[in-house]
């Protein structure tokens, strides 16, 4: 009876010891899977990365390479220039030429040494970009003092016509992104020269884009007629926000195939932040800002038809929503007026009517015409995003080379209005658009910034006549 009794215990803490070890088994093999699945999947978003960094660099090497290509292009078209200018003019004293001619082959030479060498592992891109900018600062300071020797013959900066009149100024800003920059720095570099704020020196503003964005924001009042904000202001949205606004990642280029690049999110609360419930109305200056209807109707925000009529009058967070909607990049804006009336779907009007300066000298005129605005008494101050080498379009264009369409459009349309103004105003048509090499609207780098903030540097002898023309019109 005994050993029948404690027979059973036994079996029964054999089964359950058996189940246990079973139990613990099947629960180790599960955490175990789990273990090896994380640390594949850990391996496999770490090789992702490293891709991705990867052709990052070697996207930073290729755009490096070509603006080097293009900076020996031009310092080499400047030999050429001034051998030909040598034949030409014998009133140069050879002395002279020779000294112009030799500086310019020393630079070519000294690119192109610099060049050869290239960014590798022991010289990063930024540092590379920087060492660069440094050798093409000092070349331009060494053409400035050339220029200041012999200024008949080298003094290219544009002659205006003595302010024997009251002139009526328009200032027009192109679109370009990131490139913004550029024209911001310009107007920073007029603000300088001149002592007075931009907005003070120009009679009517259009921009299109982010010179829309540009145009409105040294535009609107923070009342009084007291400019809310100054082109300083815009340095920091230029060099902090686009970053939020074109963040750099892997998921946004994958988004990029089946819908728009980037969410409107940040550039919303960018535009809210800056111009809460200001409208068309609001500015110390009239305003002209284009954009477009998803059917490619031209569709204009205008102070001028804002005070016509309530029903054209638009918050300027939505105006500038509009006109940054860049197709690729952003998806179209839903707006309406500030009655909540009749919905707008529109983008950005860049394909179009990404250089605004006939827009802008057409609305002067109007708005103006009362006061005697005429032909003979317009100036157009056009202000480019910089002039570099776009992506070349492959013969088979796709969606994934649409970024490359939309840059040789804007190109293209800008040139067109450059030559119409030309032949209409003549010197009064003043077009401020320095060589940068090629650079994506999208692009935030430092390096890039660094790029655009150097190219403005090359035409600031432009701009010296260009600020005593305006100072001297703002006094009369």
């Amino acid at each position: 009876m005994f050993n029948t009794k404690y027979g059973f215990v036994l079996f029964f803490l054999f089964l359950g010891s058996t189940f246990n070890l079973c139990y613990g088994t099947e629960e180790n093999l599960h955490r175990l899977r789990q273990v090896v699945t994380e640390h594949a999947e850990f391996q496999r978003q770490r090789r992702n990365e490293l891709q991705q960094q990867i052709r990052q660099a070697e996207r930073d090497h290729r755009n490096a390479l070509q603006t080097q290509t293009e900076l020996l292009r031009q310092d080499q078209l400047n030999v050429n220039n001034m051998m030909e200018t040598a034949r030409q003019n014998s009133g140069v004293a050879s002395f002279a030429m020779n000294q112009i001619i030799t500086m310019q082959r020393q630079h070519v030479h000294q690119l192109r040494d610099f060049c050869r060498e290239g960014p590798n592992i022991y010289l990063s891109q930024e540092a590379f970009n920087s060492r660069l900018f440094d050798v093409r600062r000092t070349q331009v300071r060494e053409w400035n003092v050339l220029c200041d020797t012999y200024p008949a013959f080298l003094d290219t900066r544009p002659q205006l016509p003595e302010v024997a009149e009251k002139y009526f100024v328009g200032l027009s800003i192109d679109g370009g992104g990131i490139k913004g920059l550029v024209s911001n720095l310009i107007m920073t570099h007029i603000e300088d020269l001149t002592g007075k704020k931009m907005i003070d020196l120009v009679d009517l503003l259009g921009g299109s884009s982010v010179g829309g964005m540009l145009a409105a924001g040294i535009a609107v009042t923070g009342g009084n007629d007291i400019p809310l904000y100054d082109t300083k202001y815009f340095l920091n949205f230029f060099k902090q926000e686009a970053k939020r606004i074109f963040p750099n990642s892997w998921w946004n280029e994958a988004r990029s195939l089946f819908t728009s690049k980037y969410s409107p999110v940040p550039l919303e609360n960018t535009l809210q932040n800056l111009f809460g419930d200001k409208t068309l109305l609001d500015v110390v200056k009239p305003l002209v800002v284009p954009a477009l209807t998803t059917n490619h109707v031209p569709f204009i925000f205008s102070t001028k038809q804002a005070q016509e009529s309530v029903l054209n009058n638009f918050y300027l967070r939505d105006v500038c929503r509009a006109a940054s909607a860049a197709p690729v990049y952003f998806p179209a804006a839903r707006i309406r007026n500030i009655q909540g009336n009749t919905e707008q779907h529109l983008v950005d009007s860049g394909l179009n009517i990404n250089n605004p300066a006939y827009l802008v000298y057409k609305t002067m005129k109007q708005y103006y015409q009362s006061l005697g605005c005429t032909k003979n008494n317009s100036v157009i101050l056009s202000l480019g995003t910089g002039n570099g080498e776009n992506s070349a379009i492959p013969h088979a264009s796709g969606g994934i080379d649409a970024e490359a369409i939309i840059a040789g459009l804007m190109n293209s349309t800008t040139n067109n209005v450059n030559q119409q103004l030309l032949e209409k105003l003549g010197s009064r048509f003043l077009r401020i658009n320095p060589m940068i090499g090629r650079v994506e609207l999208d692009a935030t780098e430092d390096s890039v910034l660094s790029q655009l903030e150097f190219s403005v540097e090359t035409v600031h002898r432009d701009l010296e006549p260009i600020s005593r023309f305006l100072a001297e019109n703002h006094a009369r």
